[in-house]
């Protein structure tokens, strides 16, 4: 993938990503977790690599659209990855380098508001026994962590995260909660890789230690935004930001 800015909604400038040329398909089966079999024009085969864990049970059904693209690096073992699926409402991303990728690219251009004046932009920091995707600072001292979640299930128009139970995810907010009462900022951004969301919670329903987790984080003063994705098959862009709800089934702030 390569990015390009684009000028969006005003002055807001816009970070997107192009996809390599795409081949649609058919999704047949997952074989395991990191797995697919997807049918091409003609009945063949294609074995691809699927880059994202989770279960995505509501997405990767028998007969859905899915784009593949070619593989690079010598030392692949399928022919080609899984970039996009086919919701109906929303082509959505399953790349799971995307979130981290735009994340940073909006960082460094102060496309985000709140994190606008941190200017240096430093990926997978290490603080104690911990590792968080970023550590934005600037020369006054004033520096944030951060660590980026990725959502692909839509329910009811509410992006949810996660879609399967995530110790790491739980331990990460934890992590961000103590480190926040000891004085550090600190952020979880989530990045919601497809446009048909209206807001964005954490799912309860599918793992609600790690829910509880976030609802703790929220009210020590860890600061949790969520930014939806457009997704075309021409790319995907970083556009605005929507609403965290809270609790579980999810309601709107107060």
């Amino acid at each position: 993938m390569s990015a390009f800015w684009t000028v969006r909604r005003g002055d807001i400038v816009v970070p997107t990503l192009t996809w390599p040329p795409l081949i649609w398909t058919r999704f047949v089966e997952r074989p395991n977790r990191f797995l697919v079999h997807a049918e091409m024009d003609g009945g063949e085969l294609a074995v691809t690599h699927l880059a994202d864990p989770g279960r995505l049970e509501e997405l990767l059904v028998p007969g859905a659209r899915v784009a593949i693209t070619p593989a690079v690096g010598e030392k692949r073992k399928t022919e080609f990855s899984v970039v996009l699926v086919d919701a109906g409402s929303s082509l959505v991303s399953l790349h799971t380098g995307v979130p981290n990728r735009l994340a940073r690219d909006a960082f460094e251009r102060g496309a985000i508001p709140e994190f606008a004046h941190l200017a240096t932009v430093r990926r997978e920091v290490t603080v104690g026994k911990s590792r968080f995707d970023f550590e934005m600072s600037n020369e006054g001292a004033d520096r944030c962590l951060v660590e980026v979640k990725s959502a692909s299930l839509v329910e009811n128009g509410i992006a949810l995260f996660p879609d399967a139970v995530t110790a790491r995810g739980k331990r990460h907010v934890e992590e961000l909660t103590a480190l926040k009462l000891d004085g550090v900022r600190t952020a979880v951004l989530a990045v919601i890789q497809r446009s048909d969301a209206h807001a964005f919670a954490a799912d309860g329903s599918r793992d609600p230690k790690f829910s509880a987790a976030l609802e703790n984080a929220k009210e020590s003063g860890v600061e949790v935004l969520a930014m939806r994705c457009e997704v075309t098959e021409e790319g995907i862009s970083l556009t605005d930001r929507v609403p965290v709800w809270s609790g579980w089934p999810p309601s709107p702030p107060k």
